[in-house]
C-alpha cells in the first residue's frame, strides 16, 4: 500500500533480446503530478511472456520497471535479471543489477521475488544491530572536537546553574 508500478515503464529482454508480453493485466488508472494520467499497477501483477522455443536453460530474462510513492517521491527505473529454467519457469540470477547496471548480490527477499509479483514496498522498519550502529555513530560524533565549546553550556543545563 502507498506505492505504484507503471504500466508502460515495464520493458523485459530475454538474453539482450526484447520481448512483448502477450497481455499486461488490468491496471488503474491514476492522475499522476509527473506524468499526467497514467495507467499503474498497486498490488503485484502476473505478466506473461511468449518464450521462443530456442531459449536455453543459460538464457536471462531482464525485467525493467519503474514506480513511486503515493506521497509523490518516484524511483528510478529498478532492473531484475533471472534465469530460465528448462520448464520455461524462472528463478532469480545470481546478480541483480540496478538501473546503471552496477551488480550485487540477489536479496533474500529478492529471491523470494518472481518476475510475476515484484515487490511493491520497501522492508519493513530497521533492526536492533541498526539502531545499535546509529547510536554508535552519534556517540562517537558527540566526541568530535567542534563539540567542544558546547560542553560548557551542556553541562550548565544539566547543572541548572548560569
Amino acid at each position: 500500500p502507498g506505492y505504484y508500478l507503471y504500466r508502460d515503464r515495464f520493458s523485459f529482454a530475454v538474453s539482450g533480446a526484447p520481448v512483448k508480453p502477450v497481455a499486461m493485466p488490468p491496471s488503474e488508472t491514476k492522475n499522476d503530478p509527473t506524468f499526467g494520467v497514467v495507467q499503474v499497477y498497486h498490488q503485484p501483477v502476473r505478466i506473461l511472456l511468449p518464450l521462443s522455443a530456442a531459449v536455453t536453460s543459460s538464457a536471462t530474462l531482464t525485467v525493467t520497471s519503474q514506480g513511486c510513492a503515493d506521497v509523490g517521491v518516484c524511483y528510478p527505473p529498478q532492473t531484475r535479471r533471472f534465469r530460465i529454467a528448462a520448464d520455461g519457469g524462472v528463478t532469480p540470477a545470481a546478480l541483480v543489477g540496478s538501473a546503471k547496471g552496477a551488480d550485487f548480490p540477489v536479496a533474500e527477499k529478492d529471491r523470494q521475488a518472481t518476475v510475476l509479483g515484484l515487490p511493491l514496498r520497501p522492508a519493513n522498519g530497521i533492526g536492533i544491530a541498526e539502531m545499535l550502529g546509529f547510536l554508535l555513530a552519534g556517540l562517537l560524533m558527540a566526541g568530535t572536537v567542534c563539540m567542544y565549546p558546547l560542553i560548557p553550556i551542556v553541562t550548565a543545563v544539566i547543572d541548572g546553574t548560569r
